[in-house]
């Protein structure tokens, strides 16, 4: 729920900024302080996006498929850790 709630934060700060004219401090603030901390998986969809946007499509398959790929290899790397340290 989480990274659902950042993700709609972000698009609509990110989309705010564009139409309210939020000053550079302001925006910061509120994408990377607040969201950032709420979730770093709505500051890795506002970098997927503006790859998109700005036509770096193969950039954004990459960014895409490393993130859940490498995520998901740390993941079990952790289990295998765990198991291997304390059982």
């Amino acid at each position: 729920i989480a990274n659902l709630m950042g993700c709609l934060f972000i698009g609509f700060l990110f989309a705010l900024r564009e139409d309210a004219g939020l000053s550079d401090t302001m925006r910061l603030f509120l994408i990377t302080g607040f969201c950032g901390s709420l979730t770093t998986f709505s500051s890795f969809i506002l970098d997927s996006f503006r790859l998109y946007s700005q036509g770096f499509y193969y950039l954004l398959t990459i960014n895409v498929l490393l993130n859940n790929f490498l995520g998901f290899v740390f993941f079990f790397f952790g289990l295998w850790f765990y198991k291997f340290t304390f059982q």
